[in-house]
């Protein structure tokens, strides 16, 4: 879906798509320090409803990205 999106040479498309897989794994790690420390301090509950609220609003801009 990411290389279909980049209107470029399949070189630069290839690069650019495993740049934003590069990042995402980052945004996972550092994410789950945070998602512990919620955890934590204010319970599984709070932690399930912005994990819930993480998802949808990545579900949107990734939809928004596609249309």
């Amino acid at each position: 879906m990411m290389q279909e999106s980049i209107h470029e040479q399949p070189k630069i498309k290839f690069k650019w798509s495993m740049l934003a897989m590069v990042l995402f794994g980052i945004g996972e790690i550092i994410g789950c320090f945070f998602i512990g420390t919620i955890v934590d301090k204010l319970g599984s509950k709070v932690a399930q409803i912005c994990n819930i609220v993480l998802i949808l609003l990545m579900t949107g801009f990734t939809i928004a990205f596609v249309l």
